[in-house]
């Protein structure tokens, strides 16, 4: 094929292509573009966002599932959904399970010098019996065996449980925005965390111990903390994130020998008054054309 053909070729394709691409936009249902600038003028001079987003994360605070909290925020969402005009506003509920509530953490160096640590409790996690002081006892480096035959050690006692923490999440969650082709959106994937043995198996090894508090670190890095926890009342000990740094300090003192004396106090409420979880739904009315 010579180079005169392959250009008439080429020179009909594409006047094909523009007569399917222009027959398919007189074909396109026009556009209101008065109703269009209305909604862009709405959400750039008028927007709540930023209202919303305090009343819901700062004075209303984490919403855990079948919590006093989350309800409150679903009625606040019922009653603004309402306020903009939607139809049919109303929850759903269905059976989830009993909810939980922090109502008080102290998490404390007093030894060899004070310190106060960075931490979270996981949620649903059991209560301390009380505040807990002492020496804490860092067990990285066991091995499920070790727990096992030591195990009167840890009775009452606080438990590192982890080996320091090397590794951290530094990666934000994807975009689909970003890429052409489709990806799996969600919260980065949760890095390993070395323990002396797989995480049902530790659990039922501390809980059969006794245990009085648990320490593990967090995989952010600078104080980020990533917290999550379920409701596991049959091996539950109590447990807190701590950051890190903090975290992989407190082995270093432990492993130079230093007298390193950690207060710990949890107190958490189950909620078990209302179980259920709720959906907000509301319906914005409209014809079909």
């Amino acid at each position: 094929m010579d180079s005169m053909e392959r250009t008439m070729r080429y020179s009909i394709f594409v006047l094909l292509s523009l007569s399917v691409a222009f027959g398919h936009a007189d074909g396109q249902e026009p556009v209101d573009l008065e109703v269009i600038e209305r909604i862009i003028e709405e959400g750039t001079e008028r927007s709540q966002v930023m209202e919303h987003f305090n009343f819901l994360t700062n004075i209303i605070g984490p919403r855990l599932s079948a919590t006093p909290a989350y309800k409150r925020a679903a009625d606040w969402s019922t009653e603004i959904l309402k306020g903009w005009g939607l139809e049919e506003v109303h929850l759903e509920s269905w059976e989830y399970g009993r909810g939980w509530t922090l109502e008080g953490l102290t998490l404390e160096m007093t030894s060899p010098r004070y310190f106060p640590i960075i931490g979270f409790p996981e949620a649903w996690t059991p209560s301390t019996e009380g505040v807990l002081e002492g020496k804490p006892v860092y067990i990285g480096d066991w091995t499920a065996r070790e727990i096992s035959e030591r195990i009167s050690e840890l009775r009452g006692k606080i438990i590192l449980v982890a080996k320091p923490q090397s590794e951290f999440i530094k990666k934000d969650r994807l975009q689909p925005a970003d890429f052409e082709e489709s990806v799996t959106i969600g919260a980065p994937r949760f890095l390993p965390t070395e323990v002396p043995a797989d995480r049902a198996t530790l659990a039922q090894l501390l809980y059969q111990a006794g245990v009085g508090a648990v320490l593990r670190p967090s995989q952010g890095e600078h104080g980020t903390m990533f917290v999550l926890g379920r409701d596991n009342p049959e091996t539950a000990v109590p447990t807190v994130i701590t950051a890190s740094e903090h975290y992989n300090m407190l082995v270093r003192l432990l492993e130079s020998e230093n007298p390193v004396e950690l207060r710990v106090k949890i107190q958490g409420k189950f909620h078990e008054e209302d179980t259920n979880g709720y959906n907000v739904l509301g319906e914005i009315k409209g014809v079909d054309p």
